[in-house]
């Protein structure tokens, strides 16, 4: 998932940290998600609530393709119905739109 804006023209795009980290995870322990999201998330003043939410919503919508059955169309809604929400909170010029996870 990305967060889009245009500046002076041009279109920039930030990836939305998941928080997951692939297989196998680092030997040395560092592979703990919520440590690669402090930057996203910390500074002053505290972070809007669709800050919070976005990387949770980009973690589940990625979960949401390995999923079976009912639960997938279920996590798909959902993602989608958040999505919705954290858009009509994004500055004017924003986008959010799904992308593929970079490698």
């Amino acid at each position: 998932m990305k967060l889009c804006f245009s500046l002076g023209g041009r279109v920039y795009c930030i990836t939305i940290p998941v928080l997951m980290w692939p297989w196998p995870w680092p030997p040395n322990g560092n592979g703990d998600p919520w440590k690669h999201i402090g930057d996203w998330l910390g500074g002053d003043p505290s972070p809007q609530p669709w800050q919070v939410n976005l990387p949770i919503v980009a973690t589940v919508a990625v979960l949401a393709q390995h999923a079976h059955g009912d639960l997938r169309g279920h996590l798909q809604r959902a993602v989608e119905t958040e999505m919705a929400a954290i858009k009509a909170q994004l500055p004017e010029g924003a986008s959010l739109q799904f992308a593929e996870r970079a490698r």
